[in-house]
């Protein structure tokens, strides 16, 4: 079994990897920044970044091997597992607060990414440790 710590670990590895450099640091702060708001589009990030929308996006995908439209979705979800933790938040709640607009697109994106359900995790997470366990990637 995975522990929670192992968990953790492999879930600050990732986000470490979603702010590895200045560039997708600054993304990452303006999609923190804006986070419950979901106009949070490349729009936005290139006018922030003062670049062009395909120079924002050849650059983050060269960097992270991610699309902006993935890049954002990814440090939403990731933001999402942080609120699950910290709070007694609904998951239609921690969906509207991690900026995606649908609760059943936000669970069906969260099951892709991590392997479980939000349900299935929170039910997890509520678990004594040495039950715990996710498939975090970075798909």
């Amino acid at each position: 079994m995975i522990t929670h710590s192992i968990i953790w670990n492999n879930f600050d590895v990732q986000l470490n990897k979603l702010k590895s450099s200045e560039f997708t640091k600054k993304i990452f702060d303006i999609i923190l920044s804006n986070n419950s708001e979901p106009d949070c589009n490349i729009d936005l990030l290139a006018q922030r970044l003062c670049m062009t929308k395909s120079t924002l996006y050849n650059k983050l995908k060269r960097q992270t091997g991610l699309s902006p439209v993935e890049y954002v979705r990814s440090v939403r979800l990731h933001t999402s597992v942080r609120m699950m933790s910290d709070s007694e938040m609904s998951i239609k709640e921690i969906a509207y607060a991690a900026g995606f607009n649908d609760p059943k697109y936000f669970s069906r994106c969260f099951k892709r990414h991590f392997g479980v359900s939000p349900k299935e995790y929170k039910e997890i997470s509520s678990r004594p440790a040495s039950y715990q366990w996710l498939n975090f990637n970075m798909n």
